[in-house]
C-alpha cells in the first residue's frame, strides 16, 4: 500500500466520524430538524380515593359514589366493614361522596388529595353535618347540585373549628384535632367510631335526628341550638344543703326550671337563669354523708361527678329525738303497699260525672294489646272501671264506661318518668306518686294530680339476676320460657333475634347480625314491666363482654354483663342463662 493510500483512507474514516457524531446529536435534540417524531402522551395521573362509611355500626353494602368538580364520577359498594375504594383523575379534585343504604343516606367533601397517589374521604354523619356547614344547605342538595368553587381546604377548616366548638365537651375530646373526613378508623366501636355512636346517643337524648339537624343548620342555625345541651364541667365539689349552679351549652333551656337528679338517691328542682344557660339547684339534705354522687339535669346530655361536703350540724342536747323533725320528708323505703290509694285533685271535668276524691285499685295487671306496662284497675270488670296506666312512655288515666280520660302531655321517653313525679321500686313492689299531673283529652277538660303510693307486683326469678343502682326499676330477677331466634334479611346481612318475657312483661331481647356467617353486630336490649329500657350495642366480631352464646348447650350466658345507665338513675349488671331453642 502507498502512502498517499494511506493518506486517502485515514481521511475517510475522519469524515465518516464527523458524519456520526452529528447524526447523535441531532438524534439528542441538539440539531433544527422539525421532521423529529413527537413522544407518546403521557397516562393521566390517577388518585385512589378510599374510605369508611359509617354511622358508628359500619354502612356493609352502602352503595357509594363519587363525583367531581372536573365532571368524573364513579360508583361501588361498601364491603361488610363499611371500607371502599374508587379511582379518580388527579385533577378531578375537589370530589363529594354520598353513601347510601336504605333510609340512610350521608355525604362527605374533600378539597384535595392528600399526596400524589391517595385520598381518605370517610362518609359519616359527622361529615355529613360538616359538609352542611360548610356549603349553606343540606348535603343532600349540595350533592344533588355542587357548587365545586365551596369546597376549598380553607373553607373546610372554618367550617371544622365552627362544628368541633359546638360540640359536647366529651365528644369534642374525642374528636380532638381529627378532621371527621380524613381520619383513619375502623367500625369496631373504638376511637373516632366511639365518637359516632355517642353523637348518636346525643341526638337521641335530645330528641332530635341527623337529618333534623341538618336541615336546621342549612337554614342558618348554628350547632349551639341544635346539638343537645351539655353540662360544661366534669367533675364539680358542693355542700350539702347549699346552692349549686351549674353551666349548660348547646342548646339553651327552655323552662323556668329543670329537675336535677343527684344519682338514685335524690332529685331537685332547679331554677333556669342566663337564657337557659344556667341551672341552679340546693343539694338535697338527703345526701348527707354521701362523699360523691353522679348528677345529671334531665334533658341534658352528659353527667358530672360531684363530690360532697356536709356541714357539720349542731343537734343540741335533750328534748325530743324521735318523729320527723322537719327538714326533708321521710320516704317509705320502697316498702310495699298492701294495694295503694292515690289522692285526686286539680279540677278535671269531664262525661264521667264527679271524680272520686281518692283512687284504690282492686287489681294491677298487665297492659292489653301487646303494650308494654301495667295499668291499675278501681274494678274486676275492666268496662265498668277507672284504671291508670304506665308504659314507661305516657301515663294515662281512663274511664272506661265513658272514655273520659287524662294523660301526661308527651312522650316521657327514658328518665323522663322520675321528671313527672313517679318513682318505682319493682324490688320492694312500690310505685310513689308525687304530684303527677295528667292533662285533658278530647273528651275532659282541667288536670288531674296525683299523690300516693301503688302496690306493684315484684319482678323476681332465678334464672336472670339483675343487679346495679337501675334494678329498683326492673327487679331483683327474672325467668323465661325458651326464646326461638327469628331471622331477618337486611340486605346481604342477617339479623338473628332471639326474645325472652317473663310472666310481668320483663324482656331481654339479643339481635345478632352476620355478614357471611359472621358476627358483624349485636345488640342487647333490656325492657321492665312498665316500659323503661337499657340498650348496650357492640360492633364486630366480638360480643359484649361477660356475654356468651352456646349452641350446643342452647344457652345464652351473662357474666356480669354491664348495660349502661338509661337516665333512670343507674345502670345494670346481668347475671345468669336463658334457654334458646
Amino acid at each position: 500500500m502507498t502512502a498517499s493510500n494511506v493518506h486517502r483512507r485515514g481521511a475517510a474514516r475522519v469524515l465518516l466520524s464527523t458524519l456520526v457524531a452529528g447524526l447523535a446529536l441531532s438524534g439528542c435534540g441538539g440539531g433544527d430538524d422539525d421532521t423529529a417524531a413527537a413522544p407518546a402522551p403521557a397516562t393521566p395521573a390517577r388518585i385512589s380515593v378510599n374510605g369508611l362509611a359509617a354511622v358508628g355500626a359500619p354502612l356493609a353494602g352502602a352503595a357509594v359514589s363519587l363525583r367531581c368538580a372536573d365532571g368524573s364520577s364513579g360508583s361501588t359498594t361498601a364491603d361488610a366493614q363499611g371500607r371502599w375504594t374508587l379511582s379518580v383523575p388527579a385533577a378531578a379534585f375537589p370530589c363529594l361522596g354520598r353513601a347510601a343504604l336504605a333510609s340512610t343516606v350521608l355525604h362527605a367533601a374533600l378539597a384535595a388529595a392528600a399526596d400524589a397517589t391517595t385520598a381518605r374521604m370517610n362518609i359519616t354523619p359527622l361529615t355529613d353535618l360538616l359538609l352542611t356547614q360548610l356549603a349553606g344547605q343540606t348535603a343532600v342538595g349540595f350533592y344533588d347540585a355542587p357548587r365545586y368553587a365551596a369546597v376549598t381546604a380553607a373553607a373546610a377548616d372554618t367550617a371544622l373549628a365552627q362544628l368541633r366548638s359546638q360540640l359536647p365537651a366529651a365528644l369534642a375530646a374525642t374528636l380532638g384535632s381529627d378532621n371527621p373526613v380524613t381520619v383513619a378508623f375502623s367500625a369496631d366501636g373504638s376511637g373516632h367510631d366511639a365518637l359516632l355512636d355517642a353523637l348518636q346517643a346525643a341526638f337521641t337524648q335530645a330528641g332530635t335526628t341527623l337529618a333534623e339537624v341538618g336541615a336546621a343548620l342549612a337554614q342558618g342555625g348554628t350547632a349551639a341550638g341544635l346539638l343537645p345541651s351539655h353540662l360544661l364541667a366534669a367533675q364539680l365539689s358542693a355542700s350539702v344543703g347549699q346552692p349549686l349552679t351549674l353551666d349548660i351549652a348547646g342548646r339553651p333551656l327552655s323552662g323556668a326550671t329543670a329537675m336535677v337528679d343527684f344519682g338514685t338517691a335524690a332529685s331537685a328542682s332547679g331554677s333556669v337563669a342566663a337564657g337557659g344557660r344556667q341551672v341552679t339547684v340546693t343539694v338535697p339534705a338527703a345526701l348527707a354523708g354521701v362523699p360523691t354522687v353522679a348528677l345529671q339535669v334531665q334533658g341534658v346530655h352528659g353527667g358530672v361527678a360531684v363530690a360532697l361536703t356536709t356541714p357539720a350540724v349542731d343537734t343540741g342536747t335533750g328534748g325530743n329525738t324521735g318523729g320527723n323533725t322537719g327538714g326533708t320528708p321521710p320516704t317509705d323505703g320502697g316498702v310495699q303497699a298492701t294495694s295503694g290509694t292515690l289522692q285526686v285533685s286539680g279540677n278535671p271535668a269531664g262525661p264521667f260525672g264527679a271524680l272520686p276524691a281518692s283512687f284504690t285499685p282492686a287489681s294491677v295487671q298487665p297492659l292489653y294489646l301487646g303494650l308494654q306496662g301495667v295499668a291499675w284497675h278501681t274494678s274486676s270488670v275492666a268496662r265498668d272501671d277507672w284504671n291508670l296506666s304506665i308504659n314507661g312512655l305516657v301515663i294515662t288515666s281512663v274511664h272506661a264506661p265513658t272514655g273520659g280520660a287524662f294523660q301526661s302531655s308527651a312522650l316521657l321517653g327514658a328518665g323522663a318518668l322520675r321528671t313527672a313525679g313517679v318513682s318505682v321500686d319493682l324490688v320492694g313492689g312500690s310505685v310513689r306518686f308525687t304530684n303527677v299531673t295528667l292533662n285533658r283529652s278530647a273528651s275532659t277538660t282541667g288536670s288531674l294530680v296525683l299523690n300516693g303510693t301503688l302496690a306493684i307486683p315484684v319482678q323476681t326469678g332465678t334464672a336472670l339476676a339483675f343487679n346495679g343502682d337501675g334494678r329498683t326499676w326492673i327487679g331483683s330477677g327474672m325467668d323465661a320460657a325458651a326464646a326461638a331466634g327469628v331471622d331477618t334479611p337486611i340486605g346481604s346481612a342477617v339479623k338473628t333475634t332471639h326474645t325472652w318475657t317473663s310472666t310481668l312483661g320483663t324482656q331481654v331481647v339479643l339481635s345478632i347480625t352476620r355478614i357471611g356467617g359472621a358476627v358483624n353486630n349485636t345488640q342487647l336490649q333490656v325492657t321492665s314491666a312498665l316500659g323503661s329500657g337499657w340498650l348496650r350495642t357492640a360492633n364486630g366480631a366480638t360480643l359484649p363482654a361477660g356475654l356468651t352464646l352456646d349452641a350446643a348447650a342452647k344457652t345464652v350466658r351473662f357474666d356480669r354483663v354491664s348495660l349502661p345507665d338509661n337516665g333512670l338513675g343507674g345502670g345494670l349488671l346481668l347475671s345468669g342463662a336463658l334457654a334458646i331453642q
